[in-house]
């Protein structure tokens, strides 16, 4: 995910002399998936010729935009396998990738409005065709809800717009398919060097970064932590047995990574394996021994707890 912030009255200028420099060209509208071969609508452009369409479009975003902002996620192993059945088990706890870029871009913002003295609050554009929009929008609103969250990242509103109208969704796309471009060069550890358009559209102050890997591990098991919170106030042979259950019934992997997450589960899998206790679900234990169902009592213990989330950029 990546975009800029524009200031509203930069907008007009931005926008007239952008579509003119695509009327030049003869592009309705720019989606660089249309310069990719070989479906793509442009893709017959030689070199040259995209590089007299860019560099006066790069140009015209270092102009009007104050800042570039983009996130992404590695889709490694563990993504596709670990992350993604914990967000599909529990998508209202564990966030997709998209989300979390997200949430690391208005952080972004947040830090760097703060750092120029803008105490305003921002409104953020999205493309309407968006396959992520209503989760953006759940995620983004549930934020803006709490006061303190609104304050502190400068939460104004959210909107879903056609790219075909807003000019400055069409900039964004274009730093976010460099973005994506830079980012597949480094992982493959190839020996090409940047692309020169990655290079041009990248300026000092301009905040891109690629989220830790640890940092999705640990949102991954949020919902552990969650049970954890129920679990810590069990009866100490209850606690363990049901601890040894849990350990018991997840797959190596997922244990390896429900290690790196939380170290100290890896001691009480070494215990439940050397004691031979197999365990016990949380609803086989007699109901005297169950901590009340009171969040009051458990979101704090969450909160608390060894490796909880804090919010992105801060």
């Amino acid at each position: 995910m990546a975009g800029f912030v524009v200031a509203t009255d930069a907008l007009p200028v931005l926008e007239a002399k952008w579509r003119e420099e695509l009327d030049r060209h003869g592009i309705r509208e720019l989606h660089m998936k249309e310069f990719v071969p070989p479906h793509g609508r442009y893709s017959h452009l030689s070199n040259e010729q995209r590089r007299g369409l860019l560099e006066p479009l790069i140009s015209l975003v270092h102009r009007h935009t104050m800042l570039g902002v983009g996130a992404a996620v590695v889709i490694d192993e563990f993504m596709q396998t670990t992350y993604r059945k914990q967000m599909l088990r529990y998508p209202e706890l564990v966030g997709s990738p998209y989300s979390w870029c997200m949430r690391y871009c208005v952080a972004q913002v947040a830090d760097w409005a703060e750092s120029v003295g803008r105490r305003h609050l921002i409104e953020f554009v999205l493309d309407r065709g968006n396959t992520h929009r209503s989760e953006a929008e759940r995620d983004f609103n549930a934020r803006r809800a709490d006061p303190s969250m609104r304050n502190s990242f400068r939460l104004g509103s959210i909107e879903f717009q056609d790219s075909a109208q807003v000019i400055a969704l069409q900039c964004a796309d274009l730093l976010a398919y460099e973005l994506y471009k830079e980012g597949d060069r480094v992982l493959s550890e190839s020996s090409r060097e940047p692309r020169g358009s990655f290079v041009a559209l990248l300026r000092d102050g301009d905040r891109l970064i690629k989220i830790a890997p640890e940092d999705l591990i640990r949102a991954a098991f949020t919902p552990t932590k969650a049970m954890m919170a129920i679990v810590s106030l069990l009866p100490a042979q209850e606690r363990f047995q049901v601890l040894c259950y849990g350990l018991r019934s997840i797959t190596d992997e997922q244990r390896t990574a429900l290690f790196g997450a939380m170290p100290e589960m890896r001691k009480i899998y070494e215990l439940c394996l050397a004691s031979g206790e197999m365990g016990k679900r949380l609803d086989e234990l007699p109901p005297e021994v169950l901590p009340p169902d009171d969040p009051g009592i458990l979101m704090p213990l969450i909160r608390e707890s060894p490796g909880s989330d804090a919010e992105p950029g801060r």
